[in-house]
């Protein structure tokens, strides 16, 4: 059993409060892998914890290195990366990685986190993923959406609930 089953299988059933302080003397390696936990409880959790150590350039790295491979771990991380408002490079990299994920749910995700974060650097990117990437005609269309927003600075092209 690994590392992080026995971890699971200890904090499984716990409240979110319960969750914060067991969780919080982790290290950054063991909260990277109990992102991509099946239990939504432990994951965000996780998520919650990276934001506060300020590990998302470290996230950001796992997520290049292809990591995550289920869906709910792929959004976790790009929610991460957006909900704590990575600004670097890096962040931006593991973001679009994620943009050209086979599933749309993903890329769209991704593609959400960028354009409320209102990344100008990233246009170009998004550009040559359109023409380059293997990505079906639905995100290709999403990127132009993602691309008109950034530009524009208003996400509510992309998104027209978006609130914040």
């Amino acid at each position: 059993m690994k590392q992080t089953e026995v971890i699971e299988l200890r904090l499984k059933g716990k409240s979110y409060q319960e969750l914060e302080v067991e969780m919080s003397v982790l290290s950054t390696d063991a909260l990277l892998a109990l992102l991509g936990s099946k239990s939504r409880k432990i994951g965000d959790t996780a998520s919650s914890l990276l934001n506060r150590k300020n590990e998302r350039d470290t996230l950001a790295e796992a997520i290049l290195k292809g990591t995550y491979k289920r869906r709910d771990a792929k959004v976790r991380a790009a929610n991460t990366l957006w909900f704590g408002k990575a600004n670097s490079e890096l962040a931006d990299d593991a973001l679009l990685y994620l943009v050209q994920d086979k599933s749309e749910e993903i890329a769209g995700n991704a593609l959400f986190a960028l354009v409320a974060l209102r990344r100008v650097r990233v246009v170009e990117k998004l550009g040559q993923i359109k023409q380059t990437a293997r990505v079906s005609p639905e995100v290709k269309e999403k990127i132009d959406l993602a691309v008109e927003a950034i530009q524009k600075q208003d996400p509510r092209i992309y998104n027209p609930y978006y609130g914040g």
